[in-house]
């Protein structure tokens, strides 16, 4: 899960360091802080408000959060929303459920049961799945004389 996080701010640092360069607006840095928070020191003076129009364009407005960063001029903070993580969780969850039904579906097994595993209350996300499945209805044999 937090793998799907790192990759979604990665990707998020990739695109904005793009799209400054792109627009020549300076910098001296953009980097991941951690899952959740990016960095962008030294914007010069006259082009933070170009560098606020690139933070605030659609594709980042619903997903980050914009903020002064603590303790430094012109650097800023970009902190991914709760909303977004949320989001993130359970677009990976659904895809790892539907990879786990189309490998036990492959099995030939009748009836499968798939399904969340209800988490420890110290975990925010449940990350486990139960599987319950009855007997397989065929059996592979391997073929070849005398078999």
């Amino acid at each position: 899960m937090q793998e799907a996080i790192a990759q979604e701010t990665d990707q998020t640092v990739d695109r904005l360091t793009t799209e400054l360069r792109s627009k020549n607006i300076r910098y001296d840095e953009v980097r991941r802080v951690d899952g959740t928070h990016i960095v962008v020191r030294n914007i010069p003076s006259d082009q933070v408000a170009q560098f606020r129009d690139i933070a605030h364009q659609q594709q980042y407005e619903g997903i980050w959060e914009l903020s002064p960063a603590p303790g430094e001029p012109n650097a800023f903070l970009l902190t991914l929303r709760p909303s977004a993580i949320s989001a993130i969780q359970e677009t990976t969850m659904n895809s790892s459920l539907e990879t786990i039904e189309r490998r036990i579906n492959a099995l030939g097994l009748t009836e499968p049961t798939i399904q969340c595993a209800p988490g420890s209350p110290s975990r925010e996300v449940d990350e486990n799945f139960v599987v319950l499945a009855a007997a397989a209805t065929e059996w592979w044999v391997p073929s070849g004389p005398g078999r």
